[in-house]
Formats: C-alpha cells, structure tokens, sequence
C-alpha cells in the first residue's frame, strides 16, 4: 500500500502542470480520490480527511468517497459527520464486503453520539453482513455487549459477553 502512495505522489509531482490544466481536472480529482482511499485503508486518516473533502465537493455523491470521508470522520471523533457520511454511502448502495464495514462504522458513530438503540441496530446489521473475520477483528461482540448495557439489556448484554470470549 505505501509503494502504490509513492507511485501516486510520483505521479502527481512529475505531472502537477498538466494536471492543473481544465481537461485534466477530472484525472486529478481521480487519482486524489484513489490515492484518499489507500491513506485511509493503512490508517493515515489526518493525512486523507482534506483530500476526501475535497473530493467531496467535486463529486458529492460518490458512494466510496463518502464511505471513506465517514470512517476518517469517525476517526477524527467527528461523530455526527460520521454518521452522515455513511448514512449517504449505505443509501447509495455498497457491495457486502464494504456494506459490514459500512455499518460497523455507522453503528460505533451512534455509540459515540450516545444513540444507543440505533447503534444496536446497525451494529447487529454488521453481523448479518460481514463476514465472520471482520466480525471478530472489530470486536462487533464487545460493541454489542456493551450498546446492550447501556441499553439496560442484561441478558442480550452477557449473551454478547459470551460470544466475545474465545472459546
């Protein structure tokens, strides 16, 4: 991932004048966007964030940058953000492996807002979407537990606890 950063970084340096030029802009804002996405995908969310929002406002909606713009928002603690942009992305249809991860994000957003009954909702939508490995690398089972507790559901809450523990 980072050599595919230093080959789009190359790229833009070695043609910044062409790209500047009006019949370019479109390939500029294309390469920024792919460019946003890998940031993002090896955690350089401060390093991303303005250049997703810049692409944001070329194109406002493209499903991937505002599923990439709400989880940099989210990491960035911009919660209501967050969730906005990842509402708008789910709207717009994502591909299932993108659809749990989409969710999960939306539904710790929620959390955070302290929404906890929309967070049960969408983090229980992580289950039923993403695949076993994501569940369990996210800790959707601790996110569970613990939206159950403040939900005051004792018997969802240990049941979560339960499926959290490896066995």
């Amino acid at each position: 991932m980072e050599e595919a950063i230093e080959k789009l970084d190359d790229a833009l340096a070695k043609y910044k004048a062409d790209l500047q030029e009006p019949g370019f802009v479109e390939l500029y804002q294309t390469i920024q966007r792919e460019r946003a996405f890998v940031l993002t995908d090896i955690g350089s969310m401060q390093t991303a964030l303005p250049i997703l929002e810049e692409v944001d406002l070329a194109d406002p909606h493209d499903r991937w940058t505002l599923f990439y713009l709400g989880t940099c928002y989210f990491y960035s603690k911009k919660y209501a953000e967050a969730q906005e942009k990842i509402e708008e992305s789910i709207r717009l249809g994502l591909p299932p492996e993108f659809a749990g991860r989409a969710h999960c994000t939306l539904g710790a957003a929620c959390y955070e807002l302290k929404d906890y009954r929309r967070a049960r909702i969408e983090l229980e939508k992580v289950i039923e979407t993403a695949p076993p490995r994501y569940i369990k690398q996210a800790g959707m089972w601790r996110w569970l537990e613990y939206t159950c507790i403040c939900l005051g559901l004792k018997a969802e809450a240990e049941h979560y606890a339960k499926l959290a523990r490896p066995s």
